[in-house]
């Protein structure tokens, strides 16, 4: 009996021994915490215009996707500014045909002002020719030069109204009409009404559950909130772990997590990222240490783990609780 009990104990020892050994070496190698929830894509949309709600196509904690129409708002005085800065753009390219008609216009007048004032110029020659030899009058000297006189102001004339009208075509007579620049500022104010026009019609940026929904006639501004979307899609963890656990941390590194709503189902990860500061160094009101009552207090590092997709899994919802252990000596696969 003695040699059982003598056996049995050197057993125990072996085994308490064993299990202190491997304690031991896998002690500094599992880090976990319950200091962790869900996380998803989530956006709070707001109106880019101002107006009354016309209409609601969603209904709370609706699923939708990309694209789909969420809600209306009176686009009336859009669609005005929208006809109105078409209209104007019309007009500046009409505008801009007319001066360069003109100023075509203007250049077949400046050749024949340039032909007249050389036919005048030969004309008055040939009378100074016959004035020499004494074969015409003075006065018929002074009208070719009265009417040369008036050639060359003619073109002078013609060349400041072609150089004006050059101007207001910003130098270049032959261009493309919307280039410019008065149809280009009319067609971003087009432009601009178009996307106010389309800015009344709200749609999901994202697939996703809409929540917080507005109400029917609600009058928004610029910036008002409209309502929530939470994507379905594509989950992650934020882990909150202590500083003293992240010597060995590493990204890639796998992750075993339990949902609290699901105890009994386990999901696997991958460390994505590490914060590059604490979670007290994003608070709104950082804490001042510099005093005489500080308590040293272990601070929190924000860990992203990526959720590897698993089929027919339970539902998650964000901002879950979860705990999670990760392995410090084995990358996932």
């Amino acid at each position: 009996m003695l040699n059982v009990r003598t056996v049995l104990f050197s057993l125990g020892l072996l085994v308490a021994g064993a299990v202190g050994a491997y304690l031991y070496v896998v002690s500094d190698r599992y880090i976990s915490t319950d200091n962790a929830y869900l996380k998803f894509d989530k956006v709070a949309l707001s109106s880019e215009v101002t107006g009354n709600i016309t209409s609601i196509h969603v209904v709370e904690n609706q699923s939708v996707k990309s694209g789909d129409l969420l809600l209306t708002v009176d686009d009336s005085v859009y669609r005005v500014a929208q006809e109105k800065a078409a209209a104007r753009v019309q007009q500046a390219e009409s505008e801009i045909q007319s001066l360069q008609a003109s100023y075509r216009t203007k250049e077949a007048q400046l050749a024949l002002a340039v032909s007249n004032l050389e036919f005048a110029d030969k004309e008055y020659r040939r009378e100074l020719n016959l004035s020499r030899q004494n074969l015409t009058s003075e006065a018929s000297i002074d009208d070719r030069k009265h009417t040369l006189d008036i050639a060359n102001e003619r073109r002078i004339i013609i060349e400041k109204e072609r150089a004006q009208l050059l101007a207001n075509l910003n130098g270049r007579a032959d261009a493309p009409v919307g280039q410019y620049s008065a149809v280009m500022e009319a067609q971003a104010d087009l432009d601009l009404a178009n996307i106010n026009l389309q800015h009344t019609r709200v749609l999901a940026p994202f697939d996703g559950i809409v929540s917080h929904l507005p109400k029917l006639g609600q009058h928004l501004d610029p910036g008002s909130a409209l309502l929530s979307l939470v994507s379905d899609e594509n989950p992650w963890i934020e882990a909150n772990f202590k500083e003293t656990d992240l010597a060995d941390l590493r990204v890639g590194q796998a992750v075993d997590i339990t949902v609290d709503a699901y105890p009994d189902h386990h999901w696997r990860g991958t460390v994505e990222s590490v914060s590059a500061a604490t979670g007290a160094e994003y608070s709104v009101l950082p804490p001042q240490n510099a005093t005489g009552n500080w308590i040293k207090v272990v601070q929190r590092v924000p860990i992203r783990i990526a959720l590897q997709a698993q089929q027919a899994e339970p539902a998650l919802r964000a901002g879950m609780s979860a705990y999670v252990e990760i392995d410090t000596r084995a990358l996932a696969p």
